[in-house]
């Protein structure tokens, strides 16, 4: 059965979207019943890698191209959107160079959402949706798929069910997160203002019209069903992991592991706390620096150690630097995924510091947890419902009150002092998540999904 998906972006860097999106496309064609073929949105022209095809693990990303990344553009509303995309890409070299700090008040106005600017913005979705309603129905007509299954948000999901509908085909939607809420942690919008409250309603829209809906935790399913979708037409697959991940025979370790084991002061036993994944206010990487801040202040001798994209990490150390520990961390990346285990390996108690206040951080499970689990790292979590879900207290994992650094210090002390309590509680969390938590179990429910809307749709 030949399955369209339809994804916002697919990345080379830690970005949790994209690896979930590989590890389902790589599990979907292992498998016998399953055959994916894959066209992501045009939506990031600041990021080149979205602009040339590519084969990745045997899966080939298809791609629908911004106007900017094109040679020629015909149509004026084309060209208009071009514009758009060029004067982004300038925008994101120059905060990647460190221009915007001698430019603030420049900077700054550029994010002002002016009539002016609101409605060129309306303009260029309502052009790149359009854009990937045609080449999807093209991708349709070429490949012949049987169903058509959209990855969130609501920009690649409602050109995917129009699309959809109009051939005829049934049509999967997969919740991944709640982005209008993302948004406003990372304090673009306000909850209940104008583009969170429109970005919701075409959400919503998406969500109710699919023939099926795929959430990726319990507390996504909850919120799914009170926007008004049918509880029987959602299907949880959880976040999971590929047993390969942490697999030693497949790459050699990266030359620069040696001199962070230096860094770290791994031979004299320096316990290093850890995380891996994207740097942005969500992760709670501040909450991290102040209880490892509070760790030294006791008396502790830790190291921090975070592995994340390369947006943030400045912001990061300075907010260490503050803190008095800027000696005693290491911040780097973005690595390759396929070295990952290796910086995994390092770490001893692995940190998942999400702030609580904030609905997304309530609602979406993160990836990371089961990738620390699969290598071997003891987890420290921050108590949402989220996370509760993904692991046991005590018994896979122990919890913090959110947002509490010295709650957070307070229990990394305790798994510093005792060996045995992270040996255990890192050989408990490992043997559950190779027994409930890889791709290879997880695509079962995607089958599932498809043959019964096959079935219903034949």
């Amino acid at each position: 059965m030949r399955v369209l998906h339809v994804l916002a972006n697919s990345s080379p860097d830690l970005n949790g979207y994209a690896i979930r999106s590989h590890d389902i496309l790589k599990s979907q064609s292992e498998s016998e019943n399953i055959e994916p073929y894959v066209l992501t949105s045009p939506f990031y022209p600041e990021r080149q890698s979205m602009a040339d095809e590519v084969t990745i693990d045997g899966i080939t990303y298809h791609r629908c191209v911004h106007p900017t990344h094109l040679k020629k553009n015909k149509k004026l509303l084309d060209k208009f959107v071009a514009n758009i995309g060029r004067r982004r890409i300038n925008i994101t070299k120059e905060r990647d160079s460190g221009i915007v700090k001698r430019r603030p008040v420049r900077y700054m106005m550029r994010r002002v959402l002016t009539p002016a600017r609101l409605f060129a913005r309306w303009v260029e979705e309502r052009v790149l949706m359009q854009k990937l309603k045609r080449e999807i129905l093209a991708h349709i007509s070429e490949t012949n798929p049987a169903i058509i299954h959209a990855h969130t948000p609501y920009r690649v999901g409602l050109p995917a069910l129009l699309a959809a509908k109009k051939c005829g085909l049934p049509f999967v939607y997969e919740m991944r997160g709640v982005w209008e809420d993302t948004a406003v942690i990372n304090g673009r919008w306000k909850e209940g203002g104008i583009p969170y409250s429109r970005f919701r309603r075409l959400e919503n829209k998406v969500l109710r019209n699919a023939d099926r809906v795929i959430c990726i935790s319990e507390q996504l399913r909850l919120d799914a069903i009170e926007r008004g979708v049918e509880a029987a037409k959602i299907t949880i697959v959880n976040n999971a992991v590929n047993e390969k991940l942490v697999d030693d025979s497949s790459t050699d370790e990266p030359d620069e592991i040696e001199g962070l084991r230096q860094q770290l002061d791994k031979s004299n036993g320096i316990i290093t706390i850890g995380y891996t994944g994207s740097i942005q206010p969500l992760e709670g990487l501040d909450i991290l620096a102040m209880g490892v801040a509070e760790l030294v202040e006791r008396g502790n001798d830790v190291r921090l150690l975070v592995v994340g994209n390369a947006k943030g990490q400045t912001g990061l150390f300075e907010k260490c630097k503050s803190l008095g520990i800027a000696e005693k961390c290491v911040i780097i990346g973005p690595v390759p995924r396929e070295h990952i285990k290796h910086y995994l390996k390092l770490i001893d108690i692995y940190a998942i510091c999400r702030p609580g206040g904030f609905r997304v951080t309530q609602l979406v499970t993160p990836l990371k947890p089961f990738e620390a689990m699969l290598a071997g790292c003891p987890i420290i979590a921050s108590n949402l419902p989220a996370l509760t879900e993904a692991i046991q207290d005590k018994e896979t994992g122990m919890f913090f009150e959110a947002g509490n650094h010295l709650a957070l210090a307070t229990t990394l002390e305790t798994m510093i002092d005792n060996a045995d309590l992270r040996t255990r509680l890192a050989s408990q969390a490992k043997d559950w998540v190779l027994a409930e938590r890889t791709w290879k179990i997880m695509v079962k429910r995607y089958t599932k999904v498809y043959l019964e809307l096959f079935r219903d749709t034949s």
